[in-house]
């Protein structure tokens, strides 16, 4: 029985030395595989430190590429504009206009151009009006692609037209022409229709003063004509003709500019005057003054100006500056010395420059950014009134330019 008990002891203990063995040994090869695993796992570790090493030395290079891209475009797109004038095939529009008129004649007494595109049976026609005001003081409307004339209004005024303004009615998908006259009265033609309809009269604006700048306004499915004048009168009329009231927030003496401009499909009145500028909020009633640093200073002329998804408003002078402010703050930004002449005329080129033309007959390219003339052109026979900007699909980009006689019209190479 001894024996029987030792044998099975000796049996148990073998078997649980055995057993003890296999343990050890697995916990041996599972050491070795997590050993293994930890290693190949570090190396991975160090891999990916390399490759993200690697990764941003290439995004560096990228970025480093991506600025010496941007440095060469600015570089190049800053020779474009130096060479604005010179990379513009020139097309003066006057020539054909005045082939049966007398040379020896004060033509037109131009100071306004409306330049616009319309639909017509299904072509797109580029076209420019201005008033011809020495047989009857008709307008004339001129068709930019086929260089000739395409329509007129006879006898549109019974004085000289000073004004004309192109709007478009996205609602009613129709083209006006609105006209201010020395026959102190005010139109607005629809250009839609055939032919074109007189829609509105307004006689006797301000006593005379219908020389002043007048604009349209689009709100809300409706539309509405506001003028202004030398006796700060600032007055709105409706679609009929009859007089809403005026602008009582206003104190500005007006008679240089007026001009309606939309913002986030919110519509503002820029006015300019003796002084200072304003925008006028339509739906909210309220003004915004832009009041130059320097002491009485008269705002000639006023547009808008985008930089970085920035707004800003212009205006020009008696200073023979460039004054650009912040639309929304009103705070001024800067100003830019033009040269010895009073400006007539300005427009935003691009981001960086501005067209300025002058009362010496000169258009100008301003760097905005380093407050300088980049540019300076000799391209008519008296005061730039007007400079426009015109894009026509696969055709280009269309500067025109006018005096009071002469249209000149420049197409980019």
């Amino acid at each position: 029985m001894d024996n029987n008990n030792k044998n099975i002891e000796e049996i148990i203990s073998g078997l649980k030395k055995e057993y003890e063995d296999k343990i050890k040994e697995f916990q041996n090869k599972q050491n070795e595989i997590i050993s293994e695993m930890d290693k190949n796992l570090k190396l991975l570790l160090e891999e990916y430190k390399v490759k993200k090493e690697v990764e941003k030395e290439k995004e560096k290079e990228i970025e480093r590429e991506e600025e010496e891209k941007k440095e060469i475009e600015r570089k190049n797109e800053l020779n474009d504009n130096v060479n604005l004038i010179n990379d513009f095939k020139f097309c003066n529009v006057n020539t054909m206009r005045n082939n049966t008129i007398s040379n020896n004649l004060y033509i037109t007494y131009m100071k306004s151009v409306a330049v616009y595109n319309i639909k017509k049976n299904n072509d797109i026609l580029y076209e420019i009006a201005y008033p011809d005001n020495y047989d009857g003081y008709n307008i004339i409307i001129y068709n930019i692609l086929l260089n000739k004339i395409s329509n007129k209004i006879p006898y549109a005024h019974s004085n000289l037209i000073h004004k004309i303004k192109h709007y478009y009615d996205a609602l009613s998908k129709n083209h006006f022409l609105l006209t201010s006259s020395k026959d102190e009265s005010v139109k607005l033609w629809n250009i839609s229709s055939n032919p074109i309809l007189n829609i509105i009269k307004i006689d006797n604006c301000f006593d005379g003063y219908s020389s002043s700048p007048f604009c349209m306004l689009f709100n809300k499915g409706d539309y509405f004509i506001l003028g202004g004048s030398f006796d700060k009168k600032k007055q709105i009329w409706n679609k009929n003709g009859s007089l809403i009231g005026p602008i009582e927030k206003s104190n500005l003496n007006i008679g240089k500019f007026i001009e309606t401009t939309y913002i986030e499909n919110q519509p503002y009145v820029l006015l300019s005057g003796q002084n200072h500028s304003e925008s006028y909020d339509y739906n909210n009633n309220t003004i915004k003054i832009y009041k130059s640093n320097k002491y009485n200073c008269q705002h000639l002329i006023i547009n808008l100006f985008h930089k970085n998804e920035a707004i800003y408003l212009i205006t020009g002078d008696d200073g023979n500056n460039v004054i650009i402010f912040d639309f929304i703050s009103t705070n001024e930004i800067s100003s830019i010395s033009v040269g010895n002449y009073c400006i007539y005329s300005l427009c935003s080129l691009n981001e960086k420059n501005i067209l300025v033309g002058n009362s010496n007959k000169e258009l100008k390219i301003i760097d905005v950014d380093n407050k300088s003339i980049v540019k300076n052109y000799s391209v008519h026979n008296n005061y730039i009134y007007g400079i426009e900007k015109i894009k026509i699909p696969e055709k280009g980009e269309y500067i025109i330019t006018y005096d009071n006689t002469d249209i000149k019209l420049w197409q980019k190479k």
